[in-house]
């Protein structure tokens, strides 16, 4: 957050988003209340001058919190907190919520002039305008099990996304735009439980893929090839971020009670 340091926000299963000071490692301000059941994805955006997060629940709803109001940290208070009045279900035009059974998956990028938001329930993704507060693309099927882990990104002006199910040890790179499987990505034994896409030295994307047969791969995007050997670890990774770093992408994996950073050299 511009002149507030940085903060964390947690999505927990008493429906509540927390927002925490991670310098102090303390939770600030009052909990966000909105969802109807537990808070299963989260992700943030940055529209112009704006600040929003999103966060998917068990209830069917995708919901927009608007973070701009936010003003100085004072101990564990933070005031004024506006932006809990401008919590907002993204919804049909009926007025239905939008997918068809619970929020797993939701992540966010720009692309073609557009904030959008990319959200995944049960075999199913939405594409949102996220000011607009609409679909810019029709919901699509595009699995055969229920989406697992969804990273999106603007590579070379394609929208591509990438899909972890928990149907076996594959993740899918998806065109977003025109709703079709590019790659099955091949390697896991068991199946995927988180992904995150990161931009090389060179700016080509690379894709990670983490599973519970405890391990980390990565792979070209645009190719559909793995990058290097899988990455061994103590136990199932259950979340993972990218990070730049001098010497290539580098990633944080947690899980299992253990974080652990591992580094992708470049060649």
């Amino acid at each position: 957050m511009p002149d507030h340091g940085s903060l964390a926000v947690t999505g927990h299963h008493d429906g509540l988003l927390r927002i925490w000071d991670l310098a102090q490692l303390t939770s600030v301000g009052t909990p966000l209340a909105g969802h109807a059941g537990p808070v299963t994805a989260l992700a943030a955006a940055h529209p112009a001058d704006q600040i929003v997060l999103v966060s998917g629940g068990a209830d069917r709803t995708l919901r927009t919190w608007d973070l701009t109001g936010l003003v100085t940290i004072q101990g564990s208070e933070m005031a004024p907190d506006p932006w809990r009045s401008r919590s907002c279900p993204l919804l049909r035009g009926d007025g239905s919520a939008a997918h068809d059974g619970p929020v797993t998956a939701v992540a966010t990028t720009g692309w073609n002039g557009h904030q959008v938001i990319v959200s995944g329930s049960n075999t199913t993704l939405h594409v949102w305008d996220l000011l607009e507060r609409e679909f810019i693309r029709p919901p699509r099927e595009l699995l055969t099990h229920p989406v697992t882990a969804l990273a999106v990104a603007d590579v070379g002006g394609d929208l591509l996304g990438v899909l972890g199910s928990d149907g076996g040890g594959v993740a899918y790179v998806v065109d977003l735009d025109n709703g079709k499987r590019i790659w099955e990505l091949s390697g896991h034994t068991r199946p995927v439980n988180a992904v995150v896409i990161a931009e090389s030295a060179d700016g080509s994307a690379i894709a990670f893929t983490a599973s519970s047969d405890h391990t980390v791969r990565a792979w070209d995007i645009r190719e559909g090839t793995p990058i290097t050997d899988a990455l061994p670890l103590p136990g199932p990774p259950r979340s993972l971020a990218a990070f730049d770093s001098p010497y290539g992408p580098g990633l944080i994996v947690g899980g299992s009670g253990v974080l652990a950073a591992l580094q992708l050299r470049s060649a």
